[in-house]
């Protein structure tokens, strides 16, 4: 049997970026509110085999390098324990 046409291929692909986009942002969101700061934009891209996951954010007073370390630090801990993303 032969392999499914382009269209389909991709079609599976936008579908599943769309789910994992709403799981990430349902899972991510509550935890960047607690800390007091606003998700701004959520990107996700397949680069080279692997998920990026970018995650812009602010606060009424700004926000500083050590608060997105360790927000990042935070975001990476829960998506790594929830699984959502196939790699770390």
């Amino acid at each position: 049997m032969g392999s499914l046409p382009t269209f389909f291929v991709g079609a599976n692909m936008a579908m599943y970026r769309e789910s994992l986009f709403q799981d990430v942002m349902a899972t991510i969101e509550p935890l960047i509110e607690a800390e007091g700061a606003e998700l701004l934009e959520l990107q996700l891209k397949p680069q080279k085999g692997r998920w990026l996951v970018r995650v812009f954010v602010d606060t009424e007073d700004g926000i500083s390098l050590e608060d997105c370390r360790q927000l990042s630090l935070e975001i990476g801990q829960v998506l790594d324990a929830e699984e959502l993303i196939p790699s770390s």
